[in-house]
């Protein structure tokens, strides 16, 4: 088994999941976002204050909500998880077909086929497992033979990698 040690810290956890929600959500919701708050701004300057203004203010407002929602549930319980752990290392082994990982709040053990996509940002991977279980995998400090061995992995095991 190959074994990497991975070091994380509060701010690559926030930042990692910023850049995580703005992909799962996407530009194109950020853009109709910001489309529909000007047209709504205009539609209350102009003295509009019919049901379809009511309507556009409540359509963004539960896109901002969804926005906000969303990250501070990732970041909360990521955050929380990672307080826990005292010491932000996690010891990182693979094989073949499994991978191990151990830190001081408990160990796992899966196999390679369990994560559905992998999501690439520039200091750490997101492994998704499901919609809602996915791990931050610092690459900050893997070797690039490391992190071509686990992309290597990964696409012998039909994993999605973006």
């Amino acid at each position: 088994m190959e074994k990497i040690e991975l070091i994380y810290s509060e701010e690559l956890i926030k930042k990692t999941l910023r850049k995580y929600c703005f992909r799962q959500f996407g530009i194109v919701f950020f853009f109709v976002l910001l489309a529909l708050t000007v047209y709504l701004i205009c539609l209350v300057f102009t003295g509009n204050h019919s049901w379809q203004t009511g309507f556009i203010g409540s359509i963004v407002t539960l896109g901002v909500l969804a926005i906000v929602f969303a990250y501070v549930i990732q970041v909360n319980r990521s955050v929380t998880k990672f307080r826990k752990m005292g010491n932000p290392k996690v010891n990182f082994e693979y094989s073949d077909t499994i991978i191990r990982t151990s830190s001081a709040i408990g160990n796992s053990k899966f196999k390679w086929s369990m994560i559905s996509k992998v999501l690439c940002f520039e200091n750490a991977w997101v492994l998704c497992f499901s919609e809602s279980e996915k791990m931050i995998f610092p690459i900050s400090s893997i070797t690039e033979k490391s992190k071509n061995d686990i992309l290597s992995k990964l696409k012998e095991n039909n994993v999605k990698v973006e």
